[in-house]
């Protein structure tokens, strides 16, 4: 199989998991979160929200001249951000076959993602309730399971009591492959 096709094949992926959020509160609660502490829902995380879903998209990213060398260049698959804050609270990379862009253990593509959040969203918002701020890795169950997920592993161990700290949520998305 060719890295194109493992690309579509991905992006199909990414897709219908940006409709099942579209679609409502039950698809929306039948996205099950995985994480180190507990298990939640996506509908868990938006708290009564209703999010932008921004898809694939460079327009994500609010801060463009932020610590470049860092984020320069990264657009995540899929970013939740909130209609009432105007900041992007969930970030999701989707993941079907294909390693990371960013695979080193300590600069990670997700390590970037969880230091952006961190930089550029605050715990409560204008000291208002909001979405629940998460980086989430949405992929089969094989993918987890695989030497490409090793830096997510990583990643998990060594930035979760950091997450915890700063209420954001880590956890994965198992998918139907």
């Amino acid at each position: 199989m060719s890295k194109e096709t493992l690309v579509l094949d991905e992006k199909a992926l990414e897709t219908e998991l940006c409709k099942q959020i579209a679609s409502g509160e039950a698809a929306r609660k039948a996205i099950r979160i995985d994480t180190p502490d507990t298990n939640c829902s996506l509908f868990d995380l938006l708290a009564g929200f209703e999010p932008q879903v921004i898809q694939d998209n460079s327009d994500w990213n609010d801060h463009k001249y932020l610590s470049q060398d860092l984020f320069g260049g990264i657009t995540p698959d899929i970013v939740l951000r909130s209609k009432t804050s105007g900041e992007n609270r969930i970030v999701i990379e989707v993941k079907k076959t294909s390693d990371f862009t960013h695979k080193e253990l300590d600069a990670s593509q997700v390590l970037r993602y969880f230091l952006h959040l961190l930089a550029t969203t605050n715990k409560r918002p204008n000291g208002r309730a909001d979405i629940s701020r998460a980086v989430l890795l949405a992929a089969p169950k094989q993918w987890f399971e695989s030497n490409s997920a090793k830096p997510w592993n990583h990643f998990l161990k060594q930035y979760q009591p950091l997450a915890t700290q700063f209420e954001i949520v880590l956890g994965n998305i198992i998918l139907s492959a």
